[in-house]
C-alpha cells in the first residue's frame, strides 16, 4: 500500500511540477487544478462552505470528511498523512502549496497527539531518541518553514514528489525480503542483505537530497532578499541626501 498510494501521489506531484517549471508559473499565479474546479463546482445543499484559501470559493463537507478519515487512517498505519494531505488539498481542493503544508503541519499536532498517546501507552515509544531528534526538528522546522514563504512554489513541488518516488523506490527494493519472510518467494540469503543496504541507501538519498536542494533554495532566497533590502536602503539615503 505504500509503494502504490506514495507511487501514484509522487508521480501527479512530479508531474505537475514539470509542467509548472516549463510554463514558468509562480506561486503569484497558482492555477486552480481541473479536479479542483469540478470539486468546487458541485454545490450539495447544507454542506458547503467557504474557505479564504480556496479565493473565497467553496468546498462541500461530503468531500472534505473523506479526505480527512483517509489521511488520519494512512498516518495511523503505514505513517504517510502529510505524503497524502499536502497533495490532496493542493489536487483536489485546489489549496496553494504554502497554504497546504501550514495546514498539514497544524492538523499535524492534533492528529499526531492523538496517534502517538496511543504507542506511550503500548510503550512503543522511546523518549530519551525523542527528545534529541525534538531538538534538530526545531531548527529544520524554523529553516522548512521560512522556505515555503521565499522558494517558488514549483521548486517545492519539485522537491517533495523526487523525495516522495525516492521513498517509493526505497521501499520497492525492500518488498521482495517482506515476501520472502512471508513464504511468498524464495532466493538466497545473501540477498537480504543486499536488498536491505540497497533499500536504506536509497532512503539516505532521499532525505538528503530533500535537504539539500531546500537549503540551497533558501540560502538562495536569503541572499536575494538581502539584496533587495540594502538596494532599498541605498536608494532612501540617497533620497535623503537630495
Amino acid at each position: 500500500m505504500f509503494v502504490i498510494v506514495l507511487g501514484i501521489v509522487g508521480s501527479l506531484v512530479f508531474r505537475d511540477a514539470i509542467r509548472m517549471k516549463k510554463s514558468e508559473q509562480l506561486e503569484q499565479e497558482h492555477r486552480v487544478p481541473r479536479p479542483a474546479r469540478w470539486i468546487q463546482s458541485i454545490h450539495i445543499p447544507y454542506t458547503m462552505m467557504r474557505f479564504k484559501a480556496l479565493q473565497g470559493n467553496s468546498v462541500s463537507l461530503l468531500f472534505i470528511a473523506p479526505m480527512g478519515i483517509a489521511t488520519g487512517m494512512l498516518t495511523a498505519s503505514i505513517a504517510v498523512g502529510g505524503f497524502i494531505g499536502v497533495p490532496a488539498m493542493i489536487y483536489v481542493f485546489g489549496v496553494p502549496t504554502a497554504v497546504a503544508t501550514g495546514t498539514e503541519l497544524f492538523l499535524a499536532m492534533f492528529m499526531g497527539a492523538f496517534g502517538a498517546l496511543n504507542y506511550v501507552i503500548e510503550g512503543f515509544v522511546d523518549i530519551r531518541l525523542v527528545m534529541l531528534l525534538f531538538i534538530g526538528s526545531l531548527v529544520g522546522i524554523y529553516v522548512g518553514a521560512y522556505g515555503t514563504k521565499f522558494v517558488k512554489e514549483v521548486v517545492i513541488r519539485l522537491v517533495t514528489s523526487v523525495v516522495i518516488l525516492l521513498c517509493v523506490i526505497s521501499r520497492g527494493i525492500a518488498l521482495p525480503v517482506y515476501m520472502r519472510e512471508l513464504g511468498l518467494v524464495g532466493f538466497e540469503e545473501a540477498w537480504v542483505s543486499r536488498l536491505n543496504v540497497a533499500s536504506k541507501s536509497m532512503l539516505f538519498v532521499a532525505g538528503v537530497s530533500g535537504v539539500l536542494v531546500i537549503m540551497f533554495n533558501v540560502v538562495k532566497a536569503f541572499r536575494r532578499r538581502e539584496s533587495i533590502r540594502r538596494s532599498l536602503a541605498a536608494t532612501a539615503g540617497l533620497t535623503k541626501g537630495r
